[in-house]
């Protein structure tokens, strides 16, 4: 399978790919959607970017700065991409160099992010191996379904999660 490339850099800063998602950047153009790490300054630790299969930029996100981490970015995609969990592809260690890394901390700051990632996606991997009765069987609790939010939100709790997302906290 074809991988993106192990590293490449920006005006902004240094990425190595943790995971990535084979798929088309707009309607046919294949590409790749990578989950970065960055240990420039400039930059958040952890953002994604649309690559071409040439390795070229098409898109980039910064990831939050707030949130800085893997699950939120991975979050954000499934919300704003539709893409799941169970999708991503961690990046294979045999593509990675140690000439790509500028220094030894940036080397081990990556492999610490990959940990991350790995604990995320072995969760997602485990869901889907697991037939649902088994995971209904270990399930220790099991929410109030007629208790979710169907899109009609209590004002109250919209108005306190807007406070913090709007910073007005």
């Amino acid at each position: 399978m074809q991988t993106p490339p192990a590293h490449y850099s920006t005006h902004e800063g240094d990425f190595y790919p943790l995971a990535y998602v084979l798929g088309f950047y707009g309607a046919n153009q294949p590409a790749f959607l990578v989950l970065n790490f960055s240990p420039s300054p400039e930059c958040t630790e952890f953002s994604h970017s649309i690559l071409a299969n040439d390795g070229k930029l098409l898109a980039y996100s910064r990831g939050s700065g707030v949130v800085d981490s893997p699950e939120y970015v991975m979050l954000q995609l499934w919300d704003r991409e539709d893409v799941r969990l169970n999708a991503w592809h961690f990046f294979p260690e045999r593509a990675i160099q140690d000439a790509l890394f500028t220094n030894k901390d940036h080397r081990q700051a990556y492999q610490a992010a990959r940990r991350r990632v790995a604990d995320i996606l072995w969760v997602a991997r485990s869901r889907l191996l697991l037939p649902a009765t088994v995971r209904e069987q270990a399930r220790l609790f099991h929410p109030t379904e007629a208790y979710f939010p169907k899109g009609n939100f209590e004002a109250s709790d919209s108005a306190e999660l807007e406070k913090y997302i709007m910073d007005e906290v």
